[in-house]
């Protein structure tokens, strides 16, 4: 999995940005971070007009609406 690659390579954070989550048809932003065991954990996420609000590698807020 690509992911288990990113780990491997020590990439502190992935995001995940998808135009129209299935379940829900919205668009939705899924934030990923590295955890000490080596292993990413779901640290933020947003659906729609949903704010999310990240503060590393900067600070920045945000709705997942506003990427579509």
């Amino acid at each position: 999995m690509k992911t288990s690659r990113y780990a491997d390579a020590g990439i502190p954070q992935y995001w995940m940005v998808d135009p129209l989550a299935v379940n829900k048809q919205l668009p939705s932003v899924e934030v990923y971070g590295l955890d000490d065991a080596g292993v990413y954990q779901l640290t933020a996420g947003s659906e729609g007009d949903e704010e999310i609000s990240v503060t590393w590698p900067i600070p920045v807020g945000f709705a997942a609406s506003a990427l579509v």
